[in-house]
């Protein structure tokens, strides 16, 4: 299988301990800055760090393309709203929780990757241009996080997933890689 910047769990599982360790380091003093700055400072922190200076206004923006169907969440709106401790709640949950946590469980309002990307699927038609017709890939334990096995047939396939306990395409792994990137901004 092909792996891209989005399909390798290695550097997946880097960019996530590169974070937790960032996080742990200037936690205290992230807090302090980010609660001193008004609205119009945290667009313009968050919107320094994107890429080309350009992020999502809201959660209807679709002026990105299918950016809002990864990375709903990492919008303006929620983000530069004064007062609000969205963005760190949001880097907490993605530099503290494991990977698998987080696959589950999303951040209080909004899902974990694996029904935000089952979401997205049944309502914004998300779709990966690749048919991974006997693909799956791993997201339950630490130690093969990521890793993409491909059968060959149907009946391999179905034998496969009797053996395991969740099967899941690569089309959900996109998501992890900017997901985990986009918290640290605030750490650069």
């Amino acid at each position: 299988m092909d792996q891209g910047a989005y399909e390798n769990p290695q550097l997946v599982k880097e960019l996530h301990r590169d974070l937790a360790r960032k996080y742990q380091i200037h936690k205290a003093k992230i807090q302090e800055i980010w609660r001193y700055f008004d609205g119009d400072q945290r667009g313009l922190a968050f919107k320094a760090d994107a890429a080309g200076g350009v992020i999502l206004e809201d959660l209807n923006d679709r002026s990105l393309g299918n950016v809002y169907k990864l990375m709903l969440e990492y919008n303006l709106c929620d983000i530069a709203e004064p007062g609000s401790d969205y963005l760190l709640n949001l880097l907490q949950h993605r530099a503290t929780k494991s990977l698998s946590e987080q696959y589950c469980e999303g951040l209080k309002d909004y899902f974990g990757d694996y029904p935000f990307i089952l979401n997205s699927m049944r309502v914004n038609n998300l779709r990966h241009i690749s048919d991974f017709k006997y693909d799956f890939t791993m997201f339950w334990n630490k130690a093969k996080y990521g890793e993409s096995l491909r059968t060959t047939t149907r009946k391999n396939y179905e034998t496969a997933m009797r053996n395991l306990a969740v099967a899941e395409s690569d089309r959900r792994s996109p998501r992890k890689r900017p997901a985990l990137s986009c918290p640290n901004f605030p750490l650069s």
